[in-house]
């Protein structure tokens, strides 16, 4: 995606060429998002220390949700 956006200021009216070039980008994000599925992610939700107001309390939160394997 990133050429297209860079590509897409530098082509006047040549809709072919955009399309083209889209078209290439959006291939390549799909086959990433396939290899991306082979990938161990797991998923943390850090909202509860984003509601902390102290920073005590927030550097506590972040080390007991974020940092501490679950």
């Amino acid at each position: 995606m990133d050429k297209y956006l860079r590509e897409e200021t530098n082509i006047e009216r040549d809709d072919e060429s955009k399309q083209m070039i889209l078209q290439a980008s959006i291939s390549s994000i799909k086959r990433n998002t396939l290899i991306e599925k082979m990938w161990s992610v797991h998923h943390i939700s850090s909202l509860d220390v984003f509601k902390e107001y102290r920073e005590e309390d927030l550097n506590e939160a972040w080390a007991n949700t974020v940092l501490q394997p679950s």
